[in-house]
């Protein structure tokens, strides 16, 4: 699951080339982790990926991803050239029967920015591959079995795309201002652009009647995902935030960060939320994801990139912070779903399981430190992309940042032992957290 937000130069704060923000929504101990991949050249013919292998490229740009740490491929990402590409869930008709069929959606997303320079090719190169090689419905979820397609949000300096896809098949949008996405299909029968025989295919396939008139959401969608998933909640909420910033003073990056931690209501507290907030806090069965990352991106008027991430889940509990090209952010090595203090993640989890158990009191907590902390890294971005920074300044900024949060996290988890707070009156709530607390070996 996923919310997409972005806005293009034309309703940007500063003249933004683009401002792109997302949240991952995936399982409560799955770490979603942020990880530099330098510029290489490949000495291999061939790449191995979940259900196939294709011709290797020559080259791969360099890349800052959000992904899945028991991934290869990435939710969210940047490469060097500002090329953007973000995933949401396509929940689909028909979608375990893809299990094992070509590409998946983060692989796809990784492969586009490793290989492309544009929106243009980036589009191109995701329809040929799934109609050339098929896609896996495959959520790659660590226990849970969740099975769709993928829709692509992909966008640089210059022009924005929204693509949808089932199967083989696909259609796209050109985006120009605000634009948000969430889970599930929103295209019916107005697309600018469509893999050949579309129809066709519906009707052999028995997914449209002979006659009827055709729409993408209608022939491919899962109505009762779309409805349980509540995509058109927070894709509305998501809009309407959207277009009041959009019509003020313009979208920037601060804009974004306020949207991606928003709840469907003013009193909103974890153990009654449901699939409607923007910022989601797994609660039991019916709500079983949380917000694991949440990543920022803006492409400044001056074409310089800065990726600003949470590192953990909850980014209303947390802190974005700066990442650049150049810079080292974290190894691609794998975090693991069982607990280690060594990672941020982790770390940040110790915080945030306490944190839910208390609210209220710990979003209070964290509200002074937010707003002074990233403000000021925010001004000194800004100072930075405008003037002559080396790659060691970028560095130890970044260092800062992270180190800050991780400093502050003790103070606030001290704090929240102190008080020794629980859900006394929900034990469905704390029986979820407990169950997810032992599996990750978290003791709280």
């Amino acid at each position: 699951m996923a919310d997409i937000i972005l806005a293009t130069q034309k309703l940007t704060k500063n003249r933004a080339k683009l401002v792109f923000g997302k949240n991952s929504n995936r399982e409560p101990n799955e770490p979603q982790v942020l990880v530099r991949i330098p510029k290489k050249k490949n000495k291999d013919k061939f790449l191995t990926l979940s259900y196939i292998e294709i011709p290797q490229s020559k080259l791969s740009h360099e890349l800052i991803l959000s992904k899945s740490s028991h991934l290869w491929g990435a939710e969210t990402g940047v490469n060097e050239f500002g090329l953007t590409i973000a995933i949401t869930k396509a929940y689909c008709k028909a979608a375990k029967s893809f299990k094992e069929n070509g590409f998946t959606g983060p692989e796809l997303v990784r492969l586009a920015l490793e290989r492309c320079k544009t929106a243009d090719q980036a589009l191109e190169f995701i329809t040929n591959s799934i109609q050339d090689f098929g896609q896996s419905s495959d959520s790659g979820c660590i226990k849970m079995e969740n099975y769709h397609f993928s829709n692509f949000v992909i966008a640089d300096s210059n022009k924005a795309f929204y693509l949808e896809t089932f199967s083989t098949h696909w259609v796209a949008l050109k985006v120009h201002g605000f634009f948000s996405a969430s889970d599930g299909y929103t295209i019916e029968d107005k697309f600018d652009y469509s893999s050949k025989g579309i129809k066709d295919f519906a009707v052999n396939n028995h997914y449209l009647q002979s006659g009827n008139h055709f729409s993408f959401r209608n022939a491919f969608g899962d109505k009762i995902q779309y409805r349980l998933m509540q995509t058109k909640v927070r894709k509305a909420s998501s809009n309407t935030m959207g277009e009041i910033y959009c019509q003020t003073e313009g979208l920037g990056i601060k804009e974004v960060m306020d949207i991606l931690r928003s709840h469907k209501t003013s009193s909103y507290s974890p153990q009654n939320g449901d699939m409607g907030s923007i910022c989601l806090h797994a609660s039991g069965i019916l709500t079983p994801f949380q917000t694991t990352n949440s990543i920022v991106i803006e492409i400044k008027e001056n074409s310089k990139v800065t990726t600003w991430s949470t590192l953990s889940s909850s980014p209303c509990l947390s802190l974005y912070k700066p990442f650049y090209f150049g810079t080292e952010i974290i190894s691609e090595d794998k975090v693991s779903e069982k607990s280690s203090q060594e990672t941020f993640w982790w770390k940040f989890e110790e915080f945030h399981r306490l944190a839910i158990q208390d609210y209220e009191y710990a979003k209070h907590l964290v509200l002074k430190e937010k707003q002074e902390s990233e403000r000021h890294w925010r001004r000194k971005d800004k100072e930075f992309q405008n003037a002559k920074t080396s790659t060691k300044q970028l560095q130890e900024f970044s260092t800062y940042a992270v180190q800050h949060h991780k400093e502050i996290l003790k103070i606030w988890i001290r704090d929240l032992k102190s008080r020794n707070k629980s859900n006394l009156f929900s034990p469905l709530y704390n029986m979820f957290w407990s169950a997810r607390n032992k599996e990750a070996n978290l003791n709280q």
